[in-house]
């Protein structure tokens, strides 16, 4: 079974004896893949990813066994077979329900919005692009605001 880790680690040193290949020839090459293939290379490795990730945020781990995240995490799923990997965010919070005020707001500005559109379906003159839109937002505030206000009067 390979994770996450052990394909950094290979990335990491596929990269390392290319530049050395490069730099000080096959020889320098050869001598650094030996290095990097022993224990004391293997845990040089180990200790670059995991400082490599840390800097980033990020945590290294398989989800074989199942686990829960709460960060940043570069794991490998399906390793042990089928799996899910679900939001919790989605099933902590539910939707809040919006405010008697937006919900009037969203009314009146279709309302205005339907109004001021041509039957071609472009907008009147003057409620085109970014500053038609403000209008019509300043139109709508103004409307539900007006409607409010009458019926604190009574």
């Amino acid at each position: 079974m390979i994770d996450g880790r052990q394909v950094l680690k290979g990335i990491a040193s596929s990269v390392a004896v290319a530049a050395a290949t490069v730099t000080g020839g096959p020889a320098a090459g050869a001598s650094l893949a030996a290095f990097l293939a022993s224990p004391p290379g293997q845990q040089l490795l180990d200790l670059q990813v995991a400082s490599a990730a840390q800097a980033q945020g990020v945590a290294l781990g398989d989800l074989a066994m199942g686990g829960m995240i709460t960060r940043p995490t570069l794991g490998l799923t399906g390793e042990a077979g089928p799996e899910m990997v679900i939001p919790m965010m989605s099933m902590a919070k539910p939707k809040r329900k919006p405010s008697t005020y937006n919900r009037k707001y969203a009314a009146a500005y279709k309302r205005i919005k339907k109004k001021k559109t041509l039957k071609s379906g472009s907008m009147a003159k003057g409620f085109s692009g970014t500053t038609g839109h403000k209008k019509i937002v300043k139109m709508a505030h103004a409307e539900v605001k007006k409607s409010t206000k009458r019926r604190k009067k009574r």
